[in-house]
């Protein structure tokens, strides 16, 4: 009997051996697999954000594309009939004869045409910041600032020297202008 224990006793050993050794490759594919599977939701996670960012980018290009859009036909199209308007109103004294209280008007509503000629303009430069793509990010804004405290009365102090070192894509150097406009 000796003989057969020792065959069941290596039986057991081999067996238990096999066991251990599945018990670790189970062990190691579950370990393997949630590796697996963190990694794919962190690629997924990754993924979706960069197609937030591109979503966030498409529509303030757009919405950039609109503005500048508004803005040109702002400029070309009623600053435009509003100068006419003023030429036309202009002549009128000089071809006419006109009683002085007409004639007060005439320079009255010239007056406020110009009012609304330089309001289309500057909402029509504000639509559309070609400074920013013409001159570069620092002297649009340095721009602004110089009519902000013209206009308002409100001193700033402009510090981008080492801006120019800076990589800005149009798009980012364009949000940056309207973040300082606000």
């Amino acid at each position: 009997m000796g003989e057969q224990t020792q065959i069941s006793y290596s039986f057991f050993v081999f067996g238990t051996l096999a066991l251990v050794m599945l018990a670790v490759a189970v062990v190691l594919f579950f370990f393997n697999y949630q590796r697996k599977v963190h990694q794919q939701q962190e690629q997924e996670h990754l993924l979706q954000k960069a197609y937030q960012r591109q979503l966030f980018e498409a529509v303030i290009e757009t919405q950039e594309k609109e503005q500048q859009r508004i803005g040109r036909d702002l400029h070309d199209g009623i600053g435009a009939m509003l100068s006419l308007i003023k030429l036309q109103l202009n002549n009128i004294p000089k071809n006419t004869a006109l009683t002085a209280e007409a004639s007060n008007r005439i320079t009255e509503l010239s007056g406020k045409l110009t009012e609304a000629i330089q309001g289309a303009r500057k909402i029509s430069h504000n639509l559309m910041p070609a400074t920013v793509e013409q001159f570069g990010l620092a002297e649009s804004v340095r721009s602004l600032l110089t009519e902000v405290a013209a206009t308002a009365g409100i001193e700033t102090d402009l510090y981008a020297d080492d801006l120019g070192s800076v990589f800005l894509s149009d798009s980012h150097q364009i949000a940056l202008y309207r973040v300082v406009q606000e």
